[in-house]
C-alpha cells in the first residue's frame, strides 16, 4: 500500500511537467511530429529496460502481441487529441480539464471491475470525487472566463481525450495482470510509433528533430523518455496497489504541479479563483486516496 502511495506521488510530479513541455515545443513541432517522437524516444528507452531487466516477460509480450492492439489504438487516439487539445489551449488549463478522466474511470471500474465496486461505492470516495470534480470545474470556468489564450475547441478536444484514456485504463487493468507494465510501456508506444507513422510521413515533418537545436531536441526526446520510461511504470505500479480508480483520482494534483512550472517555464499565471478551486481539488484527492484503507 505505501510502495503504491509513494508510486502515484512521483507519477504526479512527474506528469505534472507533461503539458509543460508539450506546449514549449509546439512553436517548433506540428501534433503529429510530436506525438510521433513521444512515443518513439520512450518506447525505445522501455524496450531496453525491458530487454535488460525484465527478458523473460518481454518474451511472453512478444509472443503475445496480439493483446496490445486495441491498447495501442486507444492510446494512440488519445495523445493525438490530447497533444492537439493542449495547442489549442494551454499547459495548467488543459492539465486541468484532462483530470475529468477521475470522473470517467470511476464510472467504467463500476461497471467492469467487480472488486472496486466498494470502492466506487464508499461514502468518502464519493465526497472526495465529488469535490474534485467541483474543485476541476471551478478551475476551468475561471480559467476561460480570464485567459485570452484558450480555444473551447480544444477543450472539448481534451475532454474526448479523456475518454479514451479512461478506457484505456480499463483495458490495461486487466493486462498489467499478465504482462510486465514496463514491456507494456515499451510494447504499446513502439506498437503506436506503427500507426502514427504514415500520418508522420503525410502530415508531419520526420526531419524535424533534426533542424531543430540540439537542445529542444534534448527536451523532447529527454521529457518523453521520463514521462513514459519512467512515469507510466510507476503508473502501471500503483494501479496494481491501488486500483485505477485511486490512482487516477490521486492525479488530479497533477495541474497544480502543472501551474507552478507553466508560470516559471511559460508566464502562466493561476488566478484567485483557480487557487480557491485547487484547494477544494486537493481536499478531495486526499480523500480518495484514505478510502483503500478502509476498504
Amino acid at each position: 500500500m505505501k510502495k503504491g502511495i509513494i508510486s502515484i506521488i512521483f507519477v504526479a510530479f512527474i506528469w505534472g511537467g507533461f503539458n509543460v513541455f508539450i506546449k514549449a515545443l509546439s512553436s517548433q513541432f506540428d501534433v503529429v511530429t510530436q506525438s510521433f517522437f513521444w512515443y518513439l524516444s520512450g518506447g525505445t528507452v522501455a524496450l531496453l529496460l525491458s530487454a535488460i531487466t525484465v527478458p523473460k516477460e518481454l518474451l511472453v509480450a512478444v509472443k503475445n502481441i496480439k493483446l496490445f492492439f486495441v491498447p495501442t489504438i486507444l492510446i494512440a487516439i488519445h495523445l493525438l487529441t490530447f497533444i492537439q487539445g493542449v495547442y489549442m489551449t494551454n499547459a495548467t488549463s488543459s492539465a486541468l480539464i484532462a483530470k475529468l478522466n477521475a470522473i470517467f474511470v470511476p464510472i467504467l471500474s463500476f461497471v467492469f471491475f467487480p472488486d472496486e465496486r466498494r470502492i466506487v461505492k464508499n461514502k468518502k470516495f464519493l465526497l472526495g470525487t465529488f469535490l474534485a470534480f467541483v474543485g476541476v470545474v471551478g478551475v476551468i470556468l475561471t480559467k476561460s472566463q480570464s485567459s485570452s489564450n484558450y480555444d473551447s475547441r480544444g477543450a472539448i478536444l481534451l475532454v474526448f481525450s479523456m475518454l479514451w484514456i479512461a478506457v484505456y485504463v480499463i483495458k490495461i487493468k486487466t493486462l498489467v495482470q499478465k504482462i510486465h507494465p514496463l514491456v507494456i510501456i515499451a510494447c504499446v508506444p513502439l506498437l503506436g510509433c506503427l500507426i502514427l507513422l504514415p500520418l508522420v510521413l503525410v502530415f508531419g515533418n520526420l526531419h524535424k528533430i533534426l533542424e531543430v537545436d540540439y537542445k529542444t531536441a534534448f527536451l523532447l526526446l529527454g521529457a518523453s523518455a521520463v514521462s513514459l520510461g519512467a512515469g507510466d511504470s510507476l503508473y502501471y505500479y500503483s494501479i496494481r496497489h491501488l486500483g485505477a480508480s485511486i490512482s487516477t483520482s490521486f492525479l488530479l494534483i497533477t495541474p497544480l504541479i502543472t501551474g507552478v512550472l507553466g508560470f516559471f517555464a511559460l508566464g502562466e499565471r493561476l488566478t484567485t479563483g483557480q487557487m480557491l478551486f485547487s484547494i477544494i481539488l486537493i481536499v478531495g484527492c486526499l480523500l480518495t486516496v484514505r478510502v483503500k484503507n478502509e476498504t
